[in-house]
């Protein structure tokens, strides 16, 4: 993991956020825990991440983030609605000043015209 980040950027994001005194939580879908991953790198990351959850299907998104089933399913669960909504609760649940909420298709399927790509608000 040493080398998987830009370790001066990540550490630069944390610096930003001691020097305001925030903190941050993060709801990922189709990067499936790698921006947690990419946040928790940096130098005494305790002082700035709450931490984060990844719902990777409509249920889990549903129980754990409040996201509406009916809407969820009319889109995919990818949509920018869905990944503000994600943003949003996961700020709640992890009592953060700052949430990150992604959605998308990590492959390429009929649902998202065989594109690959993610949303954020």
């Amino acid at each position: 993991m040493e080398n998987l980040f830009d370790k001066t950027l990540v550490n630069n994001i944390k610096d930003i956020f001691i020097k305001h005194r925030e903190t941050i939580s993060v709801a990922e879908s189709v990067t499936a825990g790698l921006l947690q991953c990419a946040l928790a790198s940096a130098d005494n990351a305790i002082q700035y991440l709450q931490g984060g959850l990844t719902a990777y299907n409509l249920g889990q998104k549903s129980r754990h983030l409040q996201i509406d089933p009916i809407y969820a399913q009319s889109c995919n669960c990818v949509s920018d609605v869905i990944a503000r909504k994600l943003a949003i609760n996961v700020c709640d649940l992890f009592c953060s000043d700052w949430g990150i909420g992604i959605t998308g298709y990590a492959s390429a399927v009929p649902e998202s015209d065989y594109k690959i790509f993610a949303t954020t608000p």
